[in-house]
């Protein structure tokens, strides 16, 4: 995955290079991470001509702007939610072909129902499973995001599958009561709720 810049100064012709490099260097296939709006037509029109540019992850929490991208590029790559599953219901009804997750490493049965549920056309059942996971991606979204590592990594602890969840800086770990609404969530789950 090639993602966008952390440079404050860009263009259009210098993302184009910078792309163009990039993916040129790699012999495999290529996702690109659309997390900024700096990442426009004309940029995507030229790296998407790349054959190893696969798919985009649209991050940006822009229906219309994604509705947008998929009409003009849906054909040439697997146009993804980069959202997670907070996100991927609406996404899904604009023509993506799946979604990013956090959860995953956490609780894949809720994501996999989830995109089954939404590849399958079931609206119903895929809402259902986005209001249990709701609760989760809405503590990942905190601080503008600042708790998405976290909240995972957390989770993962308190199940186990981590021996450590500390997360690099700039992120933060995460204080006692959002420690405690991770558990209640996870708590939620086990109780089948």
């Amino acid at each position: 995955m090639v993602h966008y810049p952390a440079d404050v100064y860009v263009s259009d012709a210098g993302l184009i290079e910078y792309y163009g490099r990039i993916v040129s260097a790699i012999e495999a296939p290529v996702v690109l991470y659309v997390r900024d709006r700096g990442l426009g037509g004309r940029v995507l029109e030229n790296v998407l001509r790349f054959e190893n540019v696969v798919a985009v992850k649209y991050a940006l929490p822009d229906l219309l702007g994604f509705a947008g991208f998929v009409r003009e590029f849906g054909s040439d790559v697997v146009a993804l939610c980069g959202l997670a599953e907070m996100w991927a219901p609406f996404f899904w009804l604009l023509g993506a072909k799946g979604f990013t997750s956090g959860l995953v490493n956490v609780e894949p049965g809720l994501s996999l129902g989830l995109w089954t549920a939404l590849k399958s056309g079931d609206f119903k059942l895929a809402l259902a499973y986005w209001e249990k996971i709701r609760p989760f991606e809405e503590l990942r979204a905190r601080h503008r995001s600042g708790l998405n590592v976290s909240v995972v990594k957390a989770a993962m602890l308190l199940r186990g599958l981590l021996s450590d969840g500390t997360v690099r800086p700039p992120i933060t770990d995460l204080d006692e009561a959002e420690l405690s609404e991770v558990k209640a969530v996870l708590s939620s789950w086990d109780a089948g709720a």
